[in-house]
C-alpha cells in the first residue's frame, strides 16, 4: 500500500478547498469473496486473479 502524494490527484479526488483526505493506491493481485447462497445450505467462494478472471466454487 502506498499513499498518493500527488497534489492534483488529491485534489481532483477531494475537490478544491476541501479538507485533504487520505488516499491510497493498492497493487491488487487477488480478490475472494464468500457469500451464503440460495437457498441458504451452503457457501459460495468467487476468486479474481490478474490473467486468470474469475473462478466460482460452491461450498456444501
Amino acid at each position: 500500500m502506498e499513499e498518493v502524494l500527488d497534489p492534483e490527484l488529491v485534489e481532483a479526488v477531494n475537490g478544491r478547498g476541501q479538507p485533504r483526505s487520505h488516499l491510497f493506491r493498492l497493487d491488487v493481485t487477488e480478490l475472494v469473496v464468500v457469500r451464503i447462497g440460495e437457498p441458504p445450505d451452503h457457501l459460495v467462494v468467487e476468486s479474481w486473479h490478474p490473467g486468470r478472471g474469475v473462478l466460482r466454487r460452491e461450498r456444501r
